[in-house]
């Protein structure tokens, strides 16, 4: 009420302050700080769909990546066109997609749902050549060793390339994480 008080009384201006805050200033020099508890709760919300994506995105990209790498082309061939499809659209047409145009299909995302799912899928593409690159990277040797062993290949593929490629690539898989905190602001 004292908002609209001030805001009727003419001599007022309005900002928006840094922590979120509307400050209202009368020609009298009083303020009056009046919280948004709708930009605080979507905040919470935000950050949550944030940490939902990025423990999916983690999943999907190293699934991406494993599919990749098989030799079989009826697994490798999904995985580089969901990867490439992905990568490609940029993400506030996935966002605005899985909310407006997929209900018309049938499929009702809530506005929480639909920012996780291409959050997910976006950054789950881009990691997905992260991890994909990184197991490329490590040298022939030790899976050698292994096969040599009389390791099959899904076990040479968790025992020697997953732990190796971890501490060189931990900083280009940080990046796309970072992005996530700051797409949906």
């Amino acid at each position: 009420r004292r908002l609209a008080r001030l805001a009727r009384a003419g001599s007022c201006s309005r900002r928006l302050g840094a922590s979120g805050h509307v400050v209202v200033r009368s020609g009298h020099g009083r303020s009056s700080r009046v919280r948004h508890v709708q930009r605080r709760a979507a905040r919470g919300a935000a950050l949550g769909a944030v940490a939902v994506a990025a423990v999916l995105g983690l999943g999907v990209g190293l699934l991406s990546a494993v599919g990749r790498l098989f030799e079989q082309w009826w697994l490798r061939t999904p995985a580089f066109a969901v990867v490439e499809f992905f990568r490609a659209i940029p993400l506030v047409v996935m966002i605005f997609f899985l909310f407006y145009a997929a209900p018309q299909a049938g499929l009702k995302l809530g506005v929480f749902w639909s920012l996780v799912v291409s959050l997910t899928l976006s950054n789950g593409s881009v990691l997905g050549e992260v991890f994909r690159a990184g197991m490329l990277s490590v040298p022939r040797g030790p899976p050698a060793a292994a096969h040599a062993v009389g390791l099959r290949k899904k076990q040479v593929m968790r025992a020697v390339p997953l732990p190796q490629q971890v501490p060189p690539h931990l900083l280009t898989c940080v990046r796309p994480l970072l992005f996530l905190l700051q797409a949906p602001h």
